[in-house]
């Protein structure tokens, strides 16, 4: 049984919304947060523990949204090979990728398709303890229609089969069903979003998963898919970037989540510098990076709920907030989305992703002010995941 203990910080950004002053004392008992209050010098408690990093800013744990821990990385360009490995080493790649996300910060994953379920192993040594990682947030295989392929999916075409796949899902764990509503990016240009699932087919999907309480997650870049998400119930929308202002207005008014990854198509040197990318494909991936800009500041406009993932670039959630406050989110507005937004998508609000009583003692403590530099997020000089040290 973990005792109890005070963690001391120098700063506290709870992201509840209240901004505490001056040095805080964080009061943990086994691995949930019990109290926070200010901090003058008082002796603790005998029998509590005490960590001193009154010399930091300590924020929660970070998010990642969105993220395959199974791969490489996205940016190599080679996404259906890496991913067609074989189980033993996909599950080796995903523990190893795993442990990285946790000492860089990222206390809390969502996985949204993942071969063969991988992911609920992973999850399961996770919690039993036989692996130290982040707590994961699982989907199983994505279902998707026949005019797309990816092994990480389940292909499905008709209400029966669509039904019958989501179930699959559901009896094996998942958190979240995960459907590919569009197909991937350079299609997506080709066919203007066109949609790879119907309306029925949608329909049949979010009905079962809302049957046993758990969301529906569509891939969807925009175009006539989008409709159909927000017409058949889906609460979460992945990508979203070429997505019409219109589209986000409806999101906003259904309450429909946006997980944005930004950094697959703003990285540099990225995707479009690969050797051997052609002329056609340069251009379209450079029409989806303005795109991801402005979905970003239509989201905003738009009051759009707003969460960030890296699509598996590894330990760079950090670098998602910072290329979505570039694109005209605030500091703070771009810290919530890889905390407490990206809490409330992986239906865990209170949880994770902020610091308050009741929540996992999951903390970051860095050398600076976040909300001045989200920088300083890269280097993390102390990383506790229920209370336990890991970095």
């Amino acid at each position: 049984m973990k005792q109890q203990q005070v963690i001391l910080c120098g700063r506290l950004i709870p992201m509840t919304g209240e901004l505490p002053q001056g040095p805080q004392a964080i009061h943990v008992d086994g691995d949930r947060i019990t109290s926070v209050h200010a901090y003058r010098g008082e002796t603790i408690s005998t029998g509590a523990s005490v960590q001193d990093l009154r010399d930091y800013t300590i924020v929660p744990g970070l998010i990642d949204g969105h993220s395959h821990l199974e791969m490489l990385h996205i940016l190599l360009g080679n996404e259906r090979e890496q991913t067609s490995a074989s189980d033993a080493t996909l599950s080796f790649r995903a523990a190893k990728n795993a442990l990285a996300n946790l000492r860089a910060g990222i206390t809390t994953m969502r996985l949204p398709g993942t071969k063969n379920h991988i992911d609920f192993a992973l999850r399961k040594a996770i919690e039993a303890g036989d692996l130290t990682g982040p707590r994961l947030v699982v989907a199983g295989r994505g279902i998707a229609s026949s005019l797309t392929e990816n092994v990480n999916q389940i292909t499905a075409d008709g209400v029966d089969a669509v039904t019958a796949a989501a179930r699959m899902n559901i009896a094996a764990g998942a958190d979240f069903i995960k459907v590919f509503a569009t197909g991937g990016t350079s299609p997506s240009l080709i066919h203007g979003s066109a949609p790879y699932l119907s309306k029925d087919e949608l329909t049949a999907i979010v009905e079962v998963a809302s049957e046993f309480g758990i969301p529906v997650a569509a891939h969807a870049y925009g175009g006539k898919a989008i409709d159909l998400c927000i017409a058949t119930g889906v609460q979460q929308i992945e990508h979203g970037f070429f997505a019409a202002p219109h589209q986000f207005d409806a999101m906003a008014e259904r309450g429909i989540w946006l997980t944005g990854t930004l950094g697959v198509f703003l990285t540099r040197p990225g995707l479009v510098d690969l050797p051997g990318v052609s002329d056609g494909a340069r251009e379209r991936l450079l029409i989806a990076a303005e795109a991801n800009i402005e979905s970003v500041r239509q989201a905003k406009r738009a009051g759009v709920k707003f969460a960030l993932g890296t699509d598996a670039i590894h330990c760079a959630i950090v670098q998602e907030a910072i290329f979505a406050a570039k694109a005209g989110l605030t500091n703070l507005e771009a810290l919530a989305a890889i905390t407490a937004n990206a809490a409330s998508v992986c239906q865990m609000t209170g949880e994770v992703g902020i610091v308050a009583p009741g929540a996992f003692a999951d903390l970051v403590a860095v050398d600076g002010d976040p909300l001045e530099q989200l920088e300083t997020l890269k280097v993390p000089q102390a990383v506790l995941k229920g209370g336990e040290r890991i970095v």
